[in-house]
């Protein structure tokens, strides 16, 4: 609905209640003349009826130029700021998922951009605004700043926010204690560093090699939280944070209780235990020869 389409009464505000409104005036006026016959008084009486009819008709789409209340630039099209969010897109392909080729709407702004933090709209955010609101609310001699210093203060009390890459995930401190995520975190660099471990699992853009892809991914490969907060997923930075997708088409995920329990093991992890059990048993072999000599003499 358009209010801009809505003929309200006077005093009213919101959507305008539909009826039909008459006020009826009246006007008398009396014109007096004197002559030889006597005194003549003549009353007019005009009656004036206004009819206010109050519609809320529907507006259609208010974001197609053709409705003329936006211009084709700012089309509904996800290419402009229409919620307040900031910026967003409108993406297509295995970014949306199982849409194939259709497309998607992303807002890819940011509701607070303090301390070097923007990113996409997610939960934290979105709690670290509603805090925020709420303290102003509560006392308004606080200034916005303050107001936003104050939820962040409360919120990192909830999460513990860690970067690779240069992009940033969350951890629950309910759902991963703080002395596991120290466990987590690490596991998460060697995943994303490692690249044998990435070659086994990511599903290779077609008309691209491993190699070629990696090349151009590496550095802008990120963790973001999943829905649950309960682990994280991989997305390409440098491709809209598209999901990066296992060899079965889905997006590569790992459960932080995973991560915990099973410590992820890269291909150096391995190499280094073999080397580990090949020195100790050179070790023991060492050892059984000297003890033999040592009886021998």
């Amino acid at each position: 609905m358009s209010p801009s389409k809505a003929e309200c009464l006077t005093g009213v505000t919101g959507l305008c209640e539909p009826g039909v409104t008459e006020v009826i005036e009246e006007t008398v006026t009396e014109e007096v003349t004197q002559d030889s016959t006597g005194i003549t008084t003549i009353t007019t009486t005009v009656t004036d009826t206004t009819t206010t009819t109050v519609t809320n008709e529907d507006s259609g789409n208010i974001l197609d130029s053709n409705s003329s209340y936006v211009t084709t630039s700012k089309e509904g099209d996800m290419d402009y700021d229409w919620g307040g969010e900031g910026p967003a897109s409108m993406p297509s392909g295995t970014y949306c998922g199982q849409l194939g080729t259709d497309r998607c709407a992303e807002i890819t702004g940011s509701v607070l951009s303090r301390g070097g933090r923007s990113g996409s709209i997610d939960k934290v955010q979105m709690a670290i605004a509603k805090t925020a609101h709420y303290i102003k609310a509560s006392d308004p001699s606080l200034t916005t700043s303050d107001a936003v210093d104050a939820a962040l203060k409360i919120i990192n009390n909830s999460y513990d926010i860690r970067s690779i890459n240069g992009g940033t995930y969350r951890m629950k401190n309910d759902i991963v204690a703080p002395n596991d995520q120290a466990v987590v975190h690490d596991s998460l660099k060697r995943i994303i560093t490692n690249r044998d471990t990435l070659k086994g699992k990511i599903q290779v853009p077609e008309g691209k090699t491993f190699d070629t892809y990696i090349n151009q991914a590496g550095r802008q490969l990120r963790w973001q939280t999943n829905e649950e907060e309960d682990g994280v997923f991989l997305v390409n930075g440098g491709a809209a944070d598209s999901f990066v997708l296992d060899k079965k088409g889905n997006r590569i995920e790992y459960k932080f209780e995973d991560l915990i329990t099973k410590v992820v093991k890269t291909k150096a992890d391995k190499d280094e235990e073999i080397k580990e059990r090949t020195r100790t048993r050179l070790e023991e072999r060492q050892r059984q020869l000297k003890l033999r000599n040592t009886r021998n003499n």
